[in-house]
């Protein structure tokens, strides 16, 4: 995009936030409520000769420990410490197994044998087994409980406890690393814009009055702005814009024959800062299908999501306006459906309304020595859609648009259309409305169908 400079009275930012959500699953087992069992650890070494049975080793997480030592007097015990289980990973945070028992009690000879490591921990406490060697004889070497499965950050098992005689506690199960069942984040959304990122938005405050030099937004322009197809523009924006999560309508201009932007541009800002964007073509001779190609590159601009427009423009209200010359190319911009309000001053070429799209208006000068009042009237009456037009007495076509009455009313139409102003559409609907009973309007047209709007 091109950009000329720009000139501006306020400006502010606007932020968007979005959020994710993590999703989790989860899953049991009969051991513990661990879901998947770790490998058995290594007993130890088979003590000597000794006496009774040893006892069984504890069930470690699930896992049945090993059996004592045979029958015999007196022998050594085990020496050797079995390695403990490791525990599976993923689980759902399951507490470790229980720990085993001690065995029965044994001969008279012999010392127990060590107690084996404990497995891995899962996502409770790890479940090392109970040192399986009896009082007496040559215990066998029992085999050391396995742990739990790993759950999502599960906390490290407990130590498993000695035997009776001398065995050598296991050895605790480390926590849980991996996360049971994850699945991963969902991905950033897209930026969104346009109407299509939420619609018309936050409503906007009303106004009572459209009087006044800044209607409460500020603005800010933009000229000779464009980008390859749209010739260049110039755009008027609020200041406070897209504020509170409004979405501001888009309005077009077509300026009179021979007139330039120059001409127009403390009106078309003083528009803006009633809460609209204003784009309008740098042309002297301003033509239909300029206003088309500045509405499209408007559209082009809210629709994207790395520019300074996206989410702050509504582009499902879009409005067609000009004076004389540049009021005929509203006229033909209109009969684009997608055009959902029209104003025009003195505009050339009415006879052309029948083919507007949606309800308009306009103000025209009592004198005006190209489009006189009485042309105007039959081609307010021939629309096909809701119209009204108001001749103020007094003006000629040169000094219209800048009346104050002819800009208050063009104000107070589109803040009525477009964001809904009970004092905009007062202005206009019913037998008594504002420029029904204004002097400085001598005569008011409008269809039948006007005043159910």
């Amino acid at each position: 995009m091109k950009r000329g400079h720009w000139s501006s009275m306020r400006w502010s930012g606007y932020v968007v936030l979005s959020a994710f959500t993590l999703l989790h699953c989860s899953s049991t087992d009969d051991g513990g409520s661990t879901t998947t069992r770790g490998s058995t650890g290594t007993g130890g070494a088979t003590g000597g000769s000794g006496g009774a049975t040893g006892g069984s080793g504890g069930a470690g997480g699930g896992v049945t420990g090993g059996a004592g030592g045979s029958t015999a007097t007196g022998g050594a015990g085990g020496t050797t410490v079995g390695a403990g289980g490791t525990g599976a990973t993923g689980g759902a945070g399951g507490s470790g197994g229980a720990g085993g028992t001690g065995g029965s009690t044994g001969g008279t000879a012999g010392k127990g044998g060590a107690s084996g490591a404990g497995g891995t921990g899962g996502a409770g406490t790890g479940g090392a087994g109970t040192g399986g060697a009896g009082t007496g004889g040559a215990a066998g070497a029992s085999t050391g409980g396995s742990g739990g499965a790993g759950g999502k950050g599960g906390a490290a098992g407990s130590s498993g406890t000695g035997g009776s005689s001398g065995g050598t506690a296991g050895t605790g199960g480390t926590a849980g690393t991996k996360s049971d069942g994850g699945v991963p984040p969902d991905a950033a959304p897209p930026v969104t814009c346009g109407d299509a990122g939420g619609g018309p938005g936050a409503p906007f405050p009303p106004l009572t009055s459209y009087t006044a030099n800044d209607g409460g937004f500020g603005s800010v322009a933009a000229r000779n702005v464009s980008d390859a197809t749209s010739g260049p523009v110039a755009i008027f924006r609020p200041t406070q814009y897209g504020e509170g999560g409004v979405r501001h309508p888009i309005v077009v201009w077509g300026n009179g024959r021979t007139n330039t932007v120059d001409i127009w541009a403390r009106f078309l800002q003083r528009v803006a800062s009633y809460g609209f964007v204003v784009v309008a073509p740098e042309q002297d001779m301003v033509t239909s299908a300029h206003m088309n190609a500045a509405i499209d590159y408007v559209i082009r601009l809210a629709g994207d999501a790395n520019g300074t427009d996206c989410g702050k423009i509504d582009t499902t209200k879009l409005a067609a306006t000009g004076y004389s010359m540049g009021g005929g190319g509203a006229i033909g911009v209109a009969s684009n459906a997608r055009i959902t309000a029209t104003f025009v001053f003195a505009a050339l070429g009415t006879n052309n309304a029948k083919n507007i799209k949606a309800p308009w208006a306009g103000t025209f000068a009592e004198n005006d020595e190209f489009f006189a009042w009485s042309t105007i009237k039959p081609a307010v009456q021939a629309s096909t859609q809701p119209a009204f037009a108001g001749m103020i007495t007094g003006t000629t076509h040169n000094n219209l648009p800048g009346n104050a009455k002819s800009s208050e009313a063009y104000i107070g139409f589109l803040r009525w259309r477009f964001m809904g102003d009970t004092a905009g559409k007062d202005m206009f609907v019913g037998a008594t409305c504002k420029i029904c009973t204004d002097t400085a309007f001598g005569e008011v047209v409008k269809t039948p169908t006007w005043d159910s709007l």
